[in-house]
């Protein structure tokens, strides 16, 4: 997840074709640093989701540092916006909706920078029987 640092200023004090230059300058970066099946989606306002199937999370999280490190060097007319990345790994037995929030909670724990949120592994809870479930 790809968050904008202080995109409505410029949204607000540069009018919108200045934020929209931003965007899709910043669409055109995660376009150059995904794979050929990675998919790119504007996710809000000024998120992003960069989403590679198949791709170990160490790599995902080289992807996400050079895509903001690129970014941080952004800005029509030397307008200059910061981006903050959340970089959650994916396992099997979650629901996409994991990661997502993972992702989100790690942008707004950092600033621009790439915050690592991998994936989570699973709670194991004893049922009544005392055996561990195993994982479906």
């Amino acid at each position: 997840m790809v968050d904008l640092a202080r995109f409505k200023a410029i949204d607000d004090d540069d009018g919108h074709p200045t934020g929209d230059a931003v965007l899709g300058a910043v669409a055109d970066v995660l376009g150059a640093v995904r794979g050929d099946r990675d998919l790119v989606v504007r996710w809000g306002g000024e998120e992003f989701l960069l989403i590679p199937p198949e791709t170990i999370f160490d790599d995902a999280a080289g992807v996400g540092e050079r895509g903001h490190h690129t970014i941080a060097g952004l800005g029509p007319r030397g307008l200059r916006s910061t981006a903050t990345l959340g970089v959650a790994g994916f396992a099997e037995s979650e629901t996409a909706a994991s990661p997502l929030r993972r992702a989100d909670v790690a942008v707004h724990e950092g600033r621009d920078r790439t915050v690592d949120a991998p994936a989570m592994p699973l709670a194991r809870e004893p049922p009544r029987g005392g055996r561990p479930r195993s994982a479906i």
